[in-house]
């Protein structure tokens, strides 16, 4: 899933650019130079690259059928801001930032680690990219639209892309309270927490009291 993130912030810059003249070509281009910057690392066979260059073909095409870049307007590229939350400093990671052409909904990509629906969409950093995003646009009150939208991506446990997708609308108290009960914890010193945390123990509930 790493060549596909890569893959689709390098398109969002050439989109940003306004360059993406031929989506096809430009998406081949994008998916051999990420491919070619993560074998350096990997050192992969040709038998595993030919494998890998297929999913990721795949997993691309299912990305643009679900997010096509032609409904809405690039505003940022990759971006990985630091927030602060009582004291407590968070990294975030967003692979691009858009606009809707029809309304003033913000839409941003993200990729998880995670694998269940259930972690993804309680993961404390995904409401914090929401909480981040929605003061950028005004509350519509007529039309009750969310000021932001966060399009979510992960690798399926049947070597599939997954996709969820989460609102400020559907940002609730409960999520508020599971997000400052986790900071809360880091402050106090009693737990360093990696959020979102990848793994399942009988303790986690005491972590991320949302899940």
């Amino acid at each position: 899933m790493r060549v596909v993130k890569s893959s689709v912030e390098r398109l969002i810059i050439r989109a940003l650019k306004d360059k993406l003249n031929n989506p096809l070509r430009n998406m081949q281009s994008a998916l051999i130079t990420s491919l070619a910057e993560v074998n350096q690392t990997e050192n992969l066979i040709e038998p595993q690259l030919n494998h890998y260059l297929n999913s990721c073909i795949l997993w691309l095409k299912e990305f643009f059928d679900i997010f096509p870049l032609s409904r809405y307007e690039p505003v940022l590229g990759r971006i990985q801001p630091s927030i602060s939350i009582e004291k407590i400093p968070v990294e975030l990671d967003i692979s691009g930032v858009f606009r809707s052409k029809e309304s003033q909904t913000i839409h941003a990509i993200t990729f998880s680690p995670l694998a269940s629906k259930h972690s993804i969409l309680n993961d404390p950093c995904s409401i914090m990219k929401i909480l981040m995003l929605k003061p950028f646009v005004k509350e519509h009150v007529q039309t009750g639209r969310p000021q932001s939208r966060l399009h979510i991506f992960a690798y399926g446990k049947n070597d599939n892309l997954e996709y969820y997708s989460l609102s400020s609308n559907d940002i609730t108290k409960g999520h508020l309270s599971m997000v400052g009960s986790v900071i809360r914890g880091m402050s106090d010193g009693h737990h360093y927490p990696v959020v979102p945390c990848l793994y399942s123990c009988p303790f986690k509930k005491n972590c991320f009291p949302g899940e």
